[in-house]
């Protein structure tokens, strides 16, 4: 069985060197121009200096982790993340691991990284960071379904100061990211279409608004997934129908391939997610052949299985389009997500990247230390509680940020945010 666990190796010498080169890193490498931080939300940050403390931001995109250390950096204080094993290979595993992140497997306990979660929290007072929503979405409007581990493993490290005699508190803190387009992309985003159109046979879109462009290829490529796939829609089907089909359709030939019965779960979100750590759960145990021929066969079951997982990326493709995705508001940034996801479906990869700015809201803090004697009284009852608080407060930023951007409509005024603390240096 793979039992494979990267540890942090916090080097300050290589934290130096990254928060030196970090700002120059960030534009070159992203498309995120400055970070902001409105001023009172800045002063629930600068309360973690000398003190433990659990930071949960949202995950829609692969950048969130770069606007954490952003933070740290401006902070002046060394976080901890936690971070999925796949990605601690190469060159970039090594530096990771160097910045402090350590790895967790998708879809079955980890006892070192939660062993090491318990250490940084409850021995070492460290600040760390987990991504609560457990994968990226696509979605930067909305929160999906947390996971409950993080709450759990908050009260794992309350029990274990206990047991240190250390005084006992965890403050836990929610922190929403919003991307913006820092000037209008109208230009990039029609250019985007454009070629969107030309590789789906598409003609130009004329007079046509943004949304209906986008809606109009949306549709087109959905009908070329469900041909390949064999289906043939029912006339009248809404397109949020369509979508649910195609994701019940993949999520069912996952699960017969590695032999498992369907998620339960009705939200796609949640069902994607269970299939994701399932699938992941049966490539940490191919490895247990003990005879050249076994091996062989785990080799031959592991093509397969990555063949589910490249379906299952697929499906994410799609998340983005719904008939609510759809919907005004309708903001270029938005019309952006859909556009970069048929681009990963059309074109194979993603080629629209106007520049933005991160917006960085913090919600009040949680003391999870106060629901400890509930905790003691239903242990499952409290985990879940605590994460619908967490997901309560990181929904309400959601909403406070839902018209934060730039209108698809030339006429309206584009939102502003209050006066933010820091920038891109």
């Amino acid at each position: 069985m793979n039992d494979r666990f990267y540890p942090p190796k916090d080097s300050a010498w290589v934290r130096g060197a990254v928060n030196c080169c970090f700002p120059l890193g960030l534009r070159c490498l992203t498309p995120v121009r400055r970070v902001s931080v409105a001023a009172a939300d800045w002063e629930h940050l600068q309360a973690l200096e000398g003190g433990r403390a659990l930071l949960l931001p949202n995950h829609p995109t692969v950048l969130e982790p770069l606007i954490m250390a952003w933070l740290s950096r401006q902070l002046r204080l060394p976080f901890n993340y936690v971070a999925t094993d796949e990605i601690f290979t190469g060159l970039r595993g090594w530096l990771v691991q160097r910045l402090g992140a350590y790895s967790i497997r998708r879809g079955r306990p980890d006892r070192k990284s939660l062993r090491t979660t318990r250490r940084l929290l409850a021995e070492e007072d460290r600040q760390l960071v987990i991504f609560p929503e457990g994968e990226t979405h696509t979605h930067n409007d909305k929160v999906i379904p947390l996971h409950p581990g993080a709450l759990q493993m908050g009260f794992w490290c309350l029990e274990r100061l206990e047991e240190l005699g250390k005084p006992i508190s965890l403050p836990v803190l929610p922190l929403f990211i919003k991307y913006r387009y820092l000037a209008d992309a109208g230009s990039a985003l029609r250019a985007a279409l454009g070629r969107l159109e030309q590789c789906l046979g598409l003609d130009a879109g004329g007079d046509s608004s943004l949304v209906e462009r986008v809606r109009r290829a949306a549709m087109e490529v959905l009908a070329g997934v469900e041909s390949e796939y064999g289906f043939r829609p029912p006339a009248e089907a809404t397109l949020d129908e369509r979508v649910a089909r195609l994701q019940e359709y993949i999520v069912q030939r996952a699960a017969q391939v590695i032999q498992v019965e369907p998620p339960r779960e009705t939200a796609v979100h949640l069902r994607l997610r269970t299939m994701c750590n399932r699938v992941y759960d049966y490539l940490h145990h191919l490895d247990d052949g003990l005879t050249a021929y076994q091996r062989r066969l785990d080799g031959r079951r592991e093509v397969a299985v990555r063949g589910c997982l490249n379906d299952l990326e697929r499906l994410q493709n799609f998340m983005a389009v719904s008939e609510d995705y759809l919907a005004p508001p309708h903001t270029q940034e938005r019309l952006g997500e859909i556009i970069a996801r048929l681009e990963k479906e059309v074109l194979g990869k993603r080629r629209l990247w106007p520049p933005c700015e991160a917006v960085v809201r913090v919600a009040r803090p949680l003391e999870l230390a106060e629901r400890l004697p509930a905790y003691r009284a239903d242990r499952r009852a409290a985990v879940a509680e605590s994460t619908a608080e967490v997901e309560a407060r990181l929904r309400a930023l959601s909403r406070e940020t839902r018209d934060l951007g730039i209108p698809a409509s030339p006429s309206a005024p584009a939102a502003t945010d209050s006066e933010p603390v820091g920038g891109n240096n």
